[in-house]
C-alpha cells in the first residue's frame, strides 16, 4: 500500500495532477473524466482524528510567554503524533488547531490497525507531552471511522475529505473522553479505554520495540523544540499590520485581534452520503463533487474580497469554511464589536442567496467574552510545517466558541449564531435581528441582509444627526 506520494506538491500547487495511481478508485473513476488539472480522488480507508484537549488560559493567553509555550506544545503534538503515523503508513491530512487528522488508505481494513495505532500514539504522546509542559496537556482523544470518501484540494491548499467516514468521527470526537478511541465499524460504534502503562507493561507488548525507537525520537524531538527561538507579533492594534501593502498573514506568528467565523455547508454531508449510495457507476459522486468545486471557490473568493476588511483564511475542515475578519485598520477592536459579528453573517448569507449556488449555511462567529478586557479578541496564527507541508494554526478563544455556536442544536439554514458574550457588546441596530436559541448560550439571526443592514443604519444615522453629525462606516460597502 503506497501513502500520498505526491501530497506536497499538490499542496503547493492547486491545480497540479494527483499522481495516476494515488488511489485506486476503481470504477468510480468515471466520476471525474471531466477534470484535466487537479482532479479529485476516491480514497477507501480510516479516517483518524486526534484532539489534544488544552485549558482555556493556554489556548486564549494572556501573556507572550504563554503564547509561545501553546504554540511549541501544539507543534511538538502534531510532529510526535505525525512521527508514530509514519510506522503505521498514515498520512496527516490537516491540522485543524487542537485536532489532526489522519488517513489511512487500506481497502477492506479491519480495525485492530487502528487500535494498535492509538495504543502506541496514546503511550507515546502523554509522556512526551507531560515531560514538556505538563500543565497544558489536559487529554488526548482519538476517533475512527472506515469507509470511502472524496479528497479533493481547494485553491487556499486545503485538502477535503467529503463523506461519512470522515465527517462522523470528526463530529464525535467533542464528546469523546480522554485517554479512549471510538470506532465506527459494522455499522456501529466501539469504545476502547486506553491505558498508559508502565515501564514493565510496556516490555511485554509486542510493539514495545516501535514504542523504544519512537520514545526516543520523541525525546529528541522535544528538546529540539524546546530549545527553539519563536517569534511572536504581540501587542494592541496588532491586526493594522496587515493592511500593509505587501505583508503576509503567516510570514511571521502573530497574536492579532479579530473575529473567528465559520461557514458550515448544512447538510450537505447527506447528499454526499445519497451520491455514494447511488449507483450510477459515479456519476452522483462526479455531480456532487462538482458542485462543491463550485461552492468553495466562491466562498473562498467571497473571504479575499470581504468589502473593506481585511481577512485571514485557513484550512477548511470538511464542508466548513474557516476565517478570520479583522477590524479596519485604524478601528479598534472594540468598536469593531458593535457591528462585525453581525455583519460577516449578513456579508457571507447576502452573497450566497444571490448565488446558484445556495446550499444554506450555518454561519459561526466570535469576537470576545465579556471579562477580556486587557486586549480583548486575541487569536494567535502561525505555520506549522511538517515533512515539508504548510499548516495553518490558528488559538484563541473564538476559535472554540466559534465552533461551538456553529454547531449548537436548533440553527438552521441561513442563520448567523452568535454567543451570550458577543450578543451583548453588539450595538442595538445589530443585536435587534438577533433572538435567543431556547436553553443554551447562543443568539440566532436568519437570513441576515446586507442591504437591510445598512439601510437600518442609515435610518439611525439620521435620527442622531439632531445630537450629533454622523459619518457613514465604509465597513457595510464593497463586495
Amino acid at each position: 500500500m503506497n501513502k500520498f506520494t505526491n501530497l506536497q506538491s499538490i499542496i503547493q500547487n492547486r491545480k497540479e495532477v494527483f499522481a495516476e495511481g494515488f488511489f485506486d478508485a476503481s470504477s468510480r473513476s468515471f466520476a471525474f473524466k471531466n477534470y484535466t488539472s487537479n482532479p479529485p480522488v476516491i480514497a477507501d480507508g480510516w479516517h483518524i482524528y486526534v484532539k489534544v484537549r488544552i485549558p482555556l488560559r493556554f489556548w486564549s493567553p494572556k501573556k507572550q510567554s504563554d503564547v509561545a509555550r501553546v504554540m511549541k506544545f501544539i507543534e511538538l503534538f502534531a510532529k510526535t503524533a505525525n512521527m508514530v503515523a509514519d510506522n503505521f503508513n498514515i498520512q496527516l491530512l490537516e491540522i485543524q488547531g487542537k485536532v489532526l487528522h489522519f488517513i489511512l488508505e487500506q481497502p477492506h481494513a479491519r480495525p485492530e490497525v487502528i487500535r494498535r495505532f492509538a495504543n502506541v500514539l496514546m503511550n507515546v504522546l502523554y509522556p512526551t507531552l507531560n515531560k514538556f509542559d505538563r500543565e497544558i496537556n489536559d487529554g488526548i482523544a482519538i476517533t475512527a471511522d472506515y469507509g470511502e470518501a472524496v479528497l479533493l484540494t481547494t485553491n487556499t491548499a486545503s485538502i477535503i475529505s467529503l463523506g461519512e467516514s470522515a465527517c462522523r468521527p470528526a463530529k464525535r470526537l467533542v464528546h469523546t473522553r480522554s485517554r479512549t478511541l471510538e470506532y465506527y465499524y459494522a455499522n456501529q460504534w466501539h469504545v476502547d479505554r486506553i491505558k498508559i502503562l508502565t515501564p514493565n507493561e510496556l516490555r511485554q507488548k509486542p510493539w514495545s520495540h516501535i514504542y523504544n525507537d519512537l520514545s526516543s525520537r520523541g525525546a529528541i524531538l522535544t528538546e529540539t523544540i524546546s530549545k527553539s527561538d519563536l517569534d511572536i507579533l504581540f501587542g494592541e492594534n496588532i491586526h493594522s499590520r496587515f493592511y500593509e501593502e505587501g505583508f503576509s498573514p503567516f510570514q511571521q506568528a502573530a497574536t492579532i485581534q479579530g473575529f473567528f467565523a465559520r461557514a458550515d455547508l448544512d447538510g450537505f454531508t447527506a447528499k454526499v452520503k445519497s451520491a455514494f449510495e447511488s449507483s450510477d457507476s459515479g456519476e452522483s459522486i462526479g455531480e456532487v463533487v462538482k458542485e462543491f468545486r463550485e461552492i468553495t471557490e466562491e466562498a473562498e473568493n467571497l473571504i479575499t474580497g470581504f468589502g473593506e476588511h481585511k481577512t485571514i483564511s485557513l484550512n477548511w475542515a470538511g464542508d466548513c469554511a474557516n476565517f478570520i475578519v479583522l477590524p479596519l485598520e485604524t478601528e479598534d477592536f472594540k468598536f469593531a464589536q458593535d457591528y462585525l459579528p453581525a455583519t460577516i453573517g449578513a456579508r457571507w448569507h447576502s452573497k450566497f442567496k444571490k448565488s446558484s449556488t445556495d446550499c444554506g449555511w450555518v454561519v459561526g462567529v466570535s469576537g470576545a467574552p465579556m471579562d477580556q478586557q486587557d486586549i480583548p479578541g486575541t487569536i494567535t496564527i502561525s505555520t506549522l510545517e511538517i515533512d515539508g507541508l504548510n499548516f495553518r494554526i490558528a488559538a484563541g478563544w473564538s476559535v472554540g466558541e466559534s465552533l461551538r455556536a456553529q454547531e449548537v442544536e436548533g440553527a438552521i439554514k441561513r442563520d448567523t449564531i452568535i454567543n451570550a458574550d458577543d450578543y451583548r457588546q453588539l450595538d442595538e441596530n445589530h443585536s435587534s435581528h438577533f433572538k435567543a436559541l431556547k436553553s443554551t448560550n447562543y443568539f440566532r439571526a436568519n437570513s441576515l441582509d446586507l442591504n437591510k443592514l445598512i439601510q437600518s443604519e442609515t435610518q439611525k444615522a439620521v435620527y442622531s444627526t439632531i445630537s450629533a453629525p454622523y459619518i457613514p462606516r465604509p465597513y457595510y460597502f464593497g463586495d
